[in-house]
Formats: structure tokens, C-alpha cells, sequence
């Protein structure tokens, strides 16, 4: 009993000295303790000390000022929400501003503050026990502390709202208002130290970091948090949502359920839920509970979720707000935020007054009607109500017949009245049908699975209490045990009809599911016209919903299309070893592939169509449907150009080639017979014969592009005949009116055109989009470019002066490109350029030649040459499909939102290093910086399949030789061409790229007799004889295999293949997986987050490129005048109607995508948090980078920023 927890010490010491024993209790010697919680050592004070110190009439108004300029914040923000005039908007964001700097000046003197202090002493408690006997004796001397003040206040509150319910008139009502504020502001709560320390966080993320995880423990701890503020009637959102990112830190895997609680004031809401969950929150008559509390509890037994959220709600309709202009204002937002998010809300009446009903109705209603909008649009099931009587005498049946006939009828007339409202203020409202009732339609429209049965409470919606306690005197004190033993039977019921629904599949939610639903809510609220924002919010989300869903498929049927691609490119490159004569007809291979993906294609498209058909993407359908099927044909067509490119490097390249090598190496073997053969001279001389033989046989087309590009582009069809002319002259001059344009410009007005450099930039980029997926010439390459670019420049509405320039730009351009694309093919795929590969295996068999080696001899070494020089570039192979094909599903690949948060994630990382010279070089350099993430993620992923990639090759490899030596071993006669045909048929089907593998492709030939070991038998290669051509190379392979522990795969080169490799398989089939653009803004720098070669895209809205934005300061820009770094995005510059400068004149950001017209016009998309957080944070390191000065307006919303927060939602989006 000498606790120094007063409320301990003074309750319990009062009840056990004045009650009377009871004849049956034991004393207190006989009780059991499993363990006692001591009083922490080393507190620097206690709280009755702490409070015996403060003046509490005064606390709360000038001692925590934070929470009061928040007041002061709100409703400036709802003034400025409210409001139309752009310059009072304009006005009322630099006065809210202004209070955010104030609020963050005066942050750090908070912490001197004596019983700030002590609160966050006492949280920091590592025993959960110490902190709640901690925390409830602090709750228990404000309490003591505060108690007269209140009681003084509250007296003159009571004459003030007396005087002005007699007369009415705005000196009663200011006084009332003012009386009203201080008796608020005499009570001072844990919560109220929980506000300012959540406005100290605010003002600095960085310094007070500590505080949202000290706050996920209090709730933890079973204690509310306030989620709306009950002062300001505003959510400090940055605080909340770093608090239950915390929570989401701590419980990763846990389900919620979220149980909403409200009613009138005094009605009993924070008692009922104390009886049913057994928590502490606060009760008295009037107001106890301020805005909406949050409280976390832990479930056991439930298997559908681990926790409930419980929300508590301040009374609405309180008596000291009614007459207040903003009391229905306040109420709505309340309940919006309590109602929305909830599975289940409980509507809770104070005994049968019908008045109550009355006023609480439409305020449910209307929010009822928000949770079913977002049931409809995204899924999220929409809130169940229950109404409960509370402190009904349950004998008089006849009463309650009456309140739920009453509540029945108040539904039907009040969701008539809130319906007719919406139906004026959005017109995709639903009207009834006309040949239905409209009462009886909307009485059942929205509750038709609402039940109601007052003779059986265990299947009804309305429940009914009576009186909780015996008596209010101790020892009887307690509840009925019937009262408590009916609200846990409520309760399970109410789990019941959320978790077990017949017409909803309901699924509890993550806390950072329920983090992003709570942001997007309050999102919401804050705009001007709730309902709309909220259908335009929710629209989003369904796009993305669609979008992912959309992408799911492409992927899909993506690797359908690949899967048989590999299974062709087999069979191809086994007819090509068998010798099979095509025929002319090659397309019959292009048959087998869409024979082969016909049923799973048409699987995925009655999949796709289907979901098209769901009601939520009816606004999109259309469209959707539209590229689709421009998808399909795409993909097909793709993979068909893909399958002919194999065809024609296998059979009418590969095989050629292979044919001039044994033709080679027979004139080499023949060299060598007749005893003339010099290694040197010799066969550099039969070499180039054989090059110059195959160029005139075989000659390049990169030396006719030019020829046949300009009989293609003058095609009468193409170009016409004045054009023609225009192009053999030159380069056309610009006819446009130049004095009138300078003038306008030097005026401030814009010409509305194009200058001569901005069309042939244009011009130039949209060309090189078009051939982003070319890799040789055609002549329908060039008819399809001009095409395509004369319909973009119509589109871009060029004018005819410059139309000259554009079309002279596209010739050269186009020339320029298709020459280049097919030089470097030329020097890749052309025969000659193959052969020339080769001179390194030939010279070396000529070698082998000259040193005597011969017959089964011969042909084991230039076997192990083989696989010395190809065992790595085969497991290179492997690594590069197993890396690409496993990126390629990466949501960085396919989304920009994710792409743009891989790029900040290598910035957060070098924050978190406090190295920011590379990061500021890294925002500067946007192309290298994403370069250099991809393929450090390509070189780690490498590093994870290396090994197994190469035992899968080595294996292969093996299991080839084996199979190709047993069958040699059975031939009669031509053993070693059997050996050779065998490994690389067996080869073929079990390496990546099949015949087109490096190990294939250059694969010893051994049809002449300089390898021929018949005369050697059978045995050559089966038995375990010295020279034996099985044993050697398997002997070989593990030599090689040996030496791979120390072969490093993760080369730059290695990267920017499987980087390749990963567009080819994109280009012109699937937008789904092609990897991000990444050109630069032209002034803020933030890299296109559109698919790579999107300015190609048959859609104008897709050509254009478009990034979310970052402060322009961030890569040097900054206010002419001033010479500041400029906190403006691209967006917001074009929002506030902000002016470029540029040597010639002002343009306005309003006219970007004219400035630059490969880009559309900046809108506010997603925000960029991270490089605001850097722009605020680190001004001195951008003054130095860029000798600039600082800027002296940075907002305070970039100061606010949370790194643990950012680095949250960074790792939620590429998750």
C-alpha cells in the first residue's frame, strides 16, 4: 500500500477500509501474486509532483501551443476548402503556411515543457506493465488536477449557452462559443499530450522519429489513440499514418476487423464497448470522448482475424454544439471517418426517444450510402449496422413494437430525403424504375439484408438493453450478469453476419490495407464535394485494379507465346540437323506455333473478357476491349516475325555457313594430304578465298539501303511529287512569319507554334520509336514509318510552314537509321560476317592438322577446343533467360509507380548512408543512375542463379555427350559424323536457345575423313581405353565445371544483354513487360515512366512521355529574380500559372507540351515524397552543387515528411 500510484493508493485503500467484509472473503495473506510491478527506478519526478506544479487553466491554451495553432490550421484548411475565389484560396495557403513554420519554430521549446517530458519518460518504460501503472496514475492526477477548473468553466458554459437560448444574437452566440472553448480548455488528458507530441513529429520526422512507434506500442498496450483531433475536427494524417506504419511493422501479417461505435452524446457508446471488450475508455456524463479513438485488441479464437480496431466516436449532435454553423459539418466528417472504414457500425440510442432517431438517421444514411458507392466500386464491403436501445424497460414489449416500427419508418422517409439530395448532386445516382414504387424501392434498396425480429434477438439488427448495473453503490456495483452475458452473444453475432455473409465474401484487411483505405478516405473529406471525390477516387483505384489485372494476362499469354516459341525454335533446328528441305515453306513452322497456343489463347481471352464484363470497369470496357484485341493480333504477328527470324538464321544463314566450313575444312584436310600445308601463309590464303567467294556470293544489303530506301520513300503513294523536289534540293528554309512570332513573344502572348528545332526533334524522336523494334531493313519498314509519322504530325497539328522541314527531317532521319540498323545486322548476321567468326576454330583444326593429330586423336581435341571455347557462353545463355525471364515479372518492369520507386529506394539507401553528394548526382543524372540500379539488380539476381544455371548446362552438356557416344558406338560406319549430329541434335533440345546456342552454332563439323576413327571400332567410344572420345571430354566438361567457382558471371556486358534480351521479347508484342523509358524531363529531370518505345504508340496520349515530377530545384532551377532553387514541380508550375524563361521570351508552363512537344503537360499524378524530403533537407548541399541560393519558401509538407513512412510506402509499391 505504499504504491506512489495515487489512483491505486487512494481508490483501493478507500474501498477495502470503508466497505464491509464479507463473511466468505480471504484474506489477504492467502492471495496469490505470480508477479509484482514495482515502481521504476530512476524517474526524475512523479506525476502527482509534475502536476502539483502546473497551472492547468492555463495549460492547454498557452502551454501546448502546437495543437492550438492546428486548431487554427483546420479551419483556415476548411475555409480554404469551401471557397471558390482563387485569390482567397491563394491566400489562405500562405497563412496555413505561415502556421506551419510557427508550429515548427516553437517544436523544440515543447520539449521543456515539464509534463511533456514525464509523458515520454514514462512511454519509453521497457515493461508494458510499468507503462500502463504509469500511465493510468498520470491519467489519474490530471484528472484530480483539472476537476475544479472544469467544474468553474463548466457553470459559466452552462450561464452563456442559457443567455443565448434566451436571446439569440451574435453577442450571445460569440459568448457562447467562447465560454464553450474554455471549458474545453480547462481539461487536460493524456490525449491532449498525444496531440502536441503528433505536431513536434510533424514538424520534424527526422528529430522526433521515435514518437509514432512509441505511440503503436501505447495502442498495443491496449490504450485509444485519437484518431480525429476533437478540438480541430481534423485528422493529422502524416501522424496517423506513421503510427500504424508502425503497427504494420510490428504485426506484418495481421488481420483486422474494425468495429465502429456512434450515437448521441451520453448515450453510453465508450460504456457499452468497455462491457463487451473489457477496455478502459473513459466514462462520465458529457462529452469523454473528443473527435474518433482508436483501440487495438487482441483476438483469440478467431480465425478470420487477429485483432479489433475499435473506433469511438465523440456524441454527435451534442448539445454544446447545436446552433453552431459548423455543428452538421463537423458530425458528417466524424462519421464518415468512423463508419467508412468499419465491418460493422453500432448505432447506439439512449432509452425510446424517437428523437433521437430522427436526427442520427440522415447522418448514417448518407454515410451508409459512401460504404456502398465503395462496395460497388471497389469490393470493400460495405458497413453492417446495428442499432442498439440502451437502458430500455424490457418488459414493455409494446415500447419496443413502437421504436422499431418508428426506426423502420425513419429509414424509409430519411434514406427518400438523402437519396433525392444525391440525385441532384451526381448524376450517376440510380433512379428507380418507373414502374416501381419509389418509397418501397428505396426502403429496400440499401437494407435488404437489414433483419429485424424483436421476439428473437439472436437473428435481429436492433437490439434492445436494459440497465447495466444492479445499483451504483458498491458492493452491487457490477453488471447484470445477464447484460454482459447478452453483449458477448451481440458480438458474436455480429461476427457472424460480416465473416459468414450468403450474398458477400468478406475478408478482414491488413493494417496497411486499412492504412491506405483510412488515408484515402480522409483524402476525401478534405475536398469540396465529398461524394464526388470519393467515386473519382475510388474510379482510380478500379483503373489500377484493371490495369494490374490487364498486365496479368498480357504477361500470361506473353509466356504461353514464349514457352512455344522455344518448343518451334526445336523443332526448327532439329529439321535443319535431320536436313529437311523447306519446300517454300517456311510458314509451316510459323502454323505449328499457333497451333500449339491456339487453346490457351483462347482460354486467356474468355478469361479477359469476362473479367472486362464485371459492372466496376464498365467506363473502361470499350477501350480495354479495343487493346485488347489489338494485343492479341500484335502478339501473334510478333511471335510469328519471330519464328521466320529463326527460320532464316537456321536454314538459310546457319546452314550455309556450316556448309562453307566443311567445305573449308575439307580443302584444309586436302592442303595437308598433298605435304604443302603452311599453318600461316596457307591458311590465311584459302581463308580469305573463302570470305572473298562468299561476299560476291552472298552480298550485303546494307550496300543497296540506300538504293532501295529512296526508291521505296518517293513512291508516288508515299511522297509526292512537289515533296521530291523539295527533298533532292535540300534542306528547306523556314517560311514562317518570324517578325510576328518575336513580337508576340516579346509581348508576353504565345504564337500557339511550333519553332523549327522543336519539329525536328520531334521528328527524330518519333522516328527512332518506330524503329526501336527494327533489326534490318524492309521496304514496309519505310512505307509504315512515313505513315505513321505524317498521321502524327497531323495530330500535332504542325503547320503547313514547317510541314517542308518535317517531312526533309523524316527523310534524312529515316535514311540515316535504316542505313545504321542494317549495317550493324550486316555485321552480325550476314554469312560473311558469320564465317569471319570462325577463322579461330579453323585455324586451329588446320593446327591440329600440322601437329599430327588424326582420326579419333583429331577429333577429341578439336572437341575440347569446342568446349573450352563455348562451355561459359552456353551457361552465359542460360543465366540470361533464367535473369530475364524472372525480371520480366518484377513490378518495376511493369509499373511506372514502382519503377519510379525502385529509382528513389537507391536514393533512400544513400540517404540512409548519409552519403548525399552521390545522391544529388544520382537526381541530376536520371538515365545513368537507372542504368546502374538495373544492373546492379541483374548482376545480384545473377548471382543467385548462376550456380544452378551452370550444373543445369553442365548436365546437359553430359548427358548430350553419353547419349551421342551410345549412339556412334552402334553405327557401322561414320561414327564420328554420327557423334557430332547426335550431341548437337540432343543439344538443341535441352539448351536455352536451342540451334541458335553459341555451343550449337559452333559445333565441329566431321564429315570428311580427317576425323573418321571407323577404322579405330566401336570401342572408341564405350570402353575405358586410353584414347577413348567419350571419356576425354566428359573429362574435359569437369575440368571446366572446376574452374567455374571462380568464373564471375556479373560483367556490365552480361547486363546489358539480359536487359536486351528482356525488349526483344517486348518490342511490339507486350506492353506488359517492357522496361520503363527513362529520357529525362527537359526541366526537372525526372525520367519518363511510360514503356520503353511508347512514342511509337498508335495512341497520341500514350506517344507522349509524362514522369511524376519532382521540385524544380532539385536539378538547379531556380526563380530568376532571386536566384532561389525553386520548390515548384512541373505540375504545381503549371497549376499557379508559373512563366518559363528561356534567351527569347517567357513561355508559360501552362503551354509545356507546346515548348516541348514530345512531352505531354505536366498534371499532378503521384507525389514524389522522397525528393521533397531532399529538396527540404538538404538545401546547403544543393547550394553547393548548383551556386545557387537557398530557397526561402520551401513548403512545410516537404519538412513533414517521414523517411520510415517513405521507405514504407517505397517497399509497399515494389512489393
Amino acid at each position: 500500500m505504499k504504491c506512489r500510484n495515487t489512483e491505486a493508493h487512494g481508490y483501493i485503500t478507500s474501498y477495502l477500509l470503508n466497505s464491509p467484509f464479507a463473511p466468505n472473503r480471504s484474506d489477504i495473506a492467502s492471495i496469490n501474486v505470480d508477479c509484482v510491478v514495482n515502481e521504476p527506478d530512476g524517474l526524475s519526478m512523479h506525476a502527482d509532483v509534475i502536476c502539483d506544479g502546473i497551472d492547468f487553466s492555463k495549460m492547454r491554451s498557452e502551454d501546448l501551443q502546437l495543437q492550438r495553432l492546428f486548431v487554427d490550421e483546420a479551419r483556415l484548411q476548411i475555409k480554404k476548402q469551401q471557397t471558390t475565389d482563387d485569390d482567397l484560396c491563394k491566400k489562405l495557403g500562405e497563412e496555413i503556411n505561415d502556421i506551419k513554420w510557427d508550429k515548427k519554430s516553437l517544436a523544440t521549446h515543447m520539449e521543456d515543457v515539464a509534463l511533456i517530458a514525464y509523458f515520454i519518460e514514462i512511454l519509453q518504460f521497457s515493461s508494458s506493465a510499468e507503462r500502463e501503472l504509469a500511465i493510468q496514475d498520470l491519467k489519474h492526477q490530471l484528472a484530480l488536477s483539472c476537476e475544479y477548473i472544469s467544474e468553474v468553466a463548466r457553470n459559466k458554459y452552462r450561464e452563456a449557452r442559457d443567455a443565448f437560448n434566451r436571446l439569440k444574437n451574435q453577442e450571445t452566440q460569440k459568448a457562447y462559443a467562447a465560454a464553450l472553448d474554455n471549458w474545453d480548455l480547462t481539461i487536460t488528458g493524456t490525449e491532449h499530450l498525444w496531440r502536441e507530441l503528433s505536431h513536434m513529429f510533424v514538424s520534424d520526422t527526422a528529430r522526433y522519429s521515435l514518437y509514432p512507434s512509441l505511440a503503436a506500442q501505447h495502442l498495443c498496450d491496449g490504450f485509444p489513440i485519437e484518431l480525429m483531433d476533437g478540438d480541430a475536427a481534423m485528422v493529422n494524417m502524416i501522424w496517423i499514418k506513421a503510427i500504424l506504419n508502425n503497427l504494420g511493422v510490428n504485426l506484418p501479417k495481421a488481420k483486422v476487423f474494425v468495429l465502429s461505435i456512434m450515437g448521441v452524446q451520453s448515450s453510453g457508446k465508450s460504456t457499452l464497448l468497455n462491457y463487451m471488450f473489457g477496455v478502459k475508455l473513459p466514462t462520465c456524463v458529457s462529452r469523454t470522448t473528443r473527435g474518433v479513438n482508436m483501440q487495438l485488441l487482441k483476438c483469440d479464437g478467431r480465425s478470420e482475424y487477429d485483432y479489433i480496431l475499435l473506433l469511438d466516436t465523440e456524441g454527435i449532435r451534442s448539445p454544446e454544439h447545436l446552433g453552431m454553423k459548423d455543428s452538421v459539418w463537423r458530425d458528417n466528417r466524424m462519421a464518415t471517418l468512423a463508419i467508412l472504414p468499419a465491418d460493422a457500425t453500432i448505432i447506439l440510442t439512449k432509452g425510446e426517444s424517437i428523437v433521437t432517431i430522427s436526427e442520427i438517421l440522415p447522418i448514417v444514411l448518407s454515410v451508409f450510402l459512401d460504404s456502398v458507392l465503395a462496395e460497388n466500386i471497389t469490393g470493400q464491403m460495405a458497413s453492417k449496422f446495428y442499432f442498439v436501445f440502451n437502458q430500455i424497460d424490457l418488459s414493455q414489449k409494446t415500447n419496443m413494437e413502437t421504436i422499431v416500427h418508428t426506426l423502420l419508418e425513419n429509414l424509409r422517409v430519411n434514406a427518400k430525403k438523402i437519396e433525392a439530395i444525391r440525385a441532384h448532386k451526381i448524376s450517376s445516382t440510380e433512379e428507380p424504375e418507373p414502374d416501381q414504387d419509389p418509397e418501397v424501392e428505396l426502403s429496400t434498396k440499401y437494407f435488404h439484408n437489414f433483419h429485424v425480429d424483436i421476439n428473437d434477438e439472436k437473428t435481429s439488427d436492433v437490439r434492445f438493453l436494459g440497465t447495466i448495473k444492479g445499483s451504483s453503490e458498491p458492493p452491487n456495483d457490477i453488471p447484470h450478469s445477464n447484460y454482459g452475458k447478452r453483449l458477448l452473444e451481440f458480438f458474436d453475432y455480429i461476427h457472424q453476419r460480416a465473416t459468414q455473409s450468403s450474398d458477400f465474401t468478406w475478408k478482414a484487411r491488413t493494417i496497411d490495407q486499412l492504412t491506405k483505405y483510412l488515408e484515402l478516405v480522409w483524402d476525401c473529406i478534405n475536398k469540396s464535394d465529398f461524394q464526388l471525390n470519393f467515386i473519382a477516387a475510388h474510379e482510380r483505384l478500379m483503373y489500377e485494379m484493371l490495369m494490374k489485372a490487364m498486365t496479368s494476362y498480357k504477361q500470361e499469354l506473353a509466356n504461353v507465346y514464349s514457352q512455344s516459341f522455344d518448343q518451334v525454335l526445336q523443332t526448327i533446328c532439329e529439321d535443319e540437323t535431320l536436313r529437311v528441305d523447306l519446300n517454300d515453306n517456311s510458314k509451316k513452322y510459323e502454323l505449328k506455333l499457333k497451333s500449339q497456343v491456339r487453346v490457351a489463347v483462347e482460354d486467356l481471352n474468355k478469361q479477359a473478357r469476362e473479367f472486362l464484363d464485371d459492372p466496376r470497369f464498365a467506363t473502361w470496357q470499350q477501350d480495354q476491349l479495343i487493346k485488347w484485341e489489338n494485343y492479341l493480333q500484335t502478339l501473334e504477328a510478333h511471335s510469328c516475325r519471330l519464328v521466320q527470324d529463326k527460320v532464316d538464321q537456321v536454314f538459310r544463314y546457319e546452314a550455309i555457313v556450316n556448309k562453307y566450313k566443311a567445305e573449308l575444312q575439307t580443302e584444309l584436310t586436302e592442303e595437308f594430304s598433298r605435304g604443302k600445308f603452311d599453318v600461316d601463309g596457307s591458311f590465311r590464303h584459302i581463308f580469305y578465298r573463302f570470305v572473298n567467294m562468299i561476299a560476291k556470293m552472298h552480298p550485303l544489303l546494307s550496300n543497296e539501303v540506300l538504293e532501295l530506301f529512296d526508291k521505296a520513300f518517293f513512291d508516288e503513294d508515299i511522297t509526292p511529287a512537289h515533296e521530291v523536289q523539295m527533298i533532292r534540293k535540300g534542306r528547306p528554309k523556314d517560311k514562317r512569319r518570324n517578325v510576328i512570332s518575336t513580337l508576340m513573344s516579346s509581348l508576353g502572348m504565345s504564337s500557339n507554334q511550333f519553332t523549327v528545332k522543336e519539329v525536328e526533334e520531334m521528328v527524330r524522336d518519333y522516328v527512332q520509336a518506330c524503329l526501336i523494334n527494327v533489326d534490318r531493313y524492309t521496304n514496309d519498314i519505310v512505307m509504315d514509318c512515313c505513315l505513321k509519322t505524317r498521321s502524327m504530325l497531323s495530330h500535332e497539328k504542325v503547320p503547313n510552314t514547317l510541314m517542308e522541314i518535317a517531312i526533309y527531317t523524316l527523310y534524312v532521319t529515316l535514311k540515316g537509321q535504316l542505313l545504321n540498323i542494317q549495317m550493324k545486322w550486316d555485321n552480325k548476321n550476314s554469312i560473311s560476317a558469320k564465317f569471319m567468326k570462325y577463322e579461330g576454330t579453323m585455324k586451329t583444326f588446320a593446327i591440329n592438322l600440322s601437329l599430327g593429330h588424326k582420326a579419333a586423336d583429331l577429333l577429341i581435341i578439336t572437341l575440347v577446343n569446342w568446349l573450352d571455347k563455348n562451355l561459359i557462353n552456353a551457361i552465359e545463355e542460360q543465366i540470361e533467360s533464367d535473369v530475364a525471364d524472372f525480371l520480366r515479372c518484377q513490378r518495376w518492369v511493369s509499373y511506372p509507380e514502382a519503377m519510379q520507386a525502385l529509382i528513389d529506394k537507391d536514393l533512400l539507401d544513400d540517404i540512409k548512408q548519409r552519403n548525399i553528394p552521390r545522391v544529388l548526382e544520382n537526381v541530376q543524372n536520371p538515365v545513368q543512375h537507372t542504368k546502374f540500379i538495373l544492373r546492379r539488380i541483374i548482376k545480384d539476381k545473377i548471382g543467385q542463379v548462376a550456380a544452378n544455371a551452370a550444373q543445369i548446362v553442365v548436365n546437359s552438356v553430359k548427358s548430350s555427350i553419353n547419349i551421342a557416344a551410345d549412339s556412334a558406338s552402334l553405327k557401322e560406319s561414320n561414327r564420328s559424323e554420327n557423334f557430332i549430329t547426335t550431341l548437337k541434335s540432343e543439344l538443341q533440345k535441352s539448351l536455352k536457345k536451342s540451334g541458335t546456342s553459341a555451343m550449337v552454332l559452333d559445333m565441329p563439323i566431321a564429315q570428311n575423313d580427317a576425323m573418321n576413327c571407323d577404322k579405330q571400332g566401336p570401342t572408341i567410344f564405350t570402353t575405358n581405353e586410353k584414347l577413348n572420345v567419350r571419356n576425354s571430354i566428359l573429362e574435359r566438361v569437369d575440368e571446366l565445371k572446376a574452374k567455374l567457382a571462380s568464373f564471375d558471371f556479373k560483367s556490365d556486358i552480361v547486363a546489358d544483354v539480359i536487359l536486351a534480351k528482356m525488349r526483344e521479347v517486348s518490342f511490339g508484342a507486350d506492353d506488359g513487360i517492357k522496361p520503363r523509358c527513362g529520357k529525362p524531363c527537359p526541366r526537372c529531370l525526372c525520367p519518363c515512366t511510360k514503356n520503353f518505345g511508347h512514342e511509337s504508340n498508335s495512341d497520341p496520349n500514350e506517344m507522349r512521355h509524362d514522369t511524376y515530377h519532382q521540385p524544380y530545384g532539385m536539378a538547379g532551377g531556380i526563380w530568376v529574380r532571386s536566384n532561389e532553387l525553386c520548390e515548384m514541380s512541373c505540375p504545381t508550375s503549371v497549376v499557379n500559372d508559373i512563366f518559363m524563361v528561356f534567351k527569347d521570351g517567357n513561355r508559360p508552363y501552362k503551354e509545356f507540351d507546346q515548348v516541348y512537344p514530345a512531352w505531354a503537360l505536366p498534371t499532378i499524378q503521384r507525389p514524389l515524397p522522397l525528393r521533397e524530403y531532399i529538396f527540404a533537407r538538404y538545401q546547403d548541399q544543393l547550394v553547393e552543387k548548383y551556386d545557387r541560393k537557398k530557397c526561402s519558401k520551401v513548403p512545410p509538407e516537404f519538412l513533414s515528411h517521414d523517411l520510415e513512412v517513405i521507405e514504407r510506402d517505397i517497399l509497399n509499391l515494389l512489393s
